[in-house]
């Protein structure tokens, strides 16, 4: 995927990860690992892809500005599912 290359730049050092987790330029990012997280083992059993979207585990869990991103992302995403 386009996030998963993009964070194999910044953990190779090619990009800056400043610049990458910028929101306007990230967030999509996010938002989309914070609905697919929970279900990160499942998918990578099925797909037998151990590395499935693991550039972009690795760069979340290394950052804790990253960290906190993920965590305001998926409570809103929680919010939405329980008014939804």
């Amino acid at each position: 995927t386009f996030w998963g290359m993009a964070a194999s730049f910044v953990l190779d050092g090619t990009l800056g990860e400043k610049a990458f987790l910028r929101p306007q330029f990230s967030g999509e990012m996010f938002v989309m690992f914070a609905k697919v997280q929970p279900l990160l083992k499942q998918l990578r059993d099925r797909t037998n892809n151990p590395d499935f979207m693991a550039n972009i585990e690795q760069l979340i869990l290394n950052s804790k500005e990253a960290r906190e991103r993920l965590r305001d992302a998926s409570k809103r995403i929680t919010t939405r599912r329980k008014v939804a």
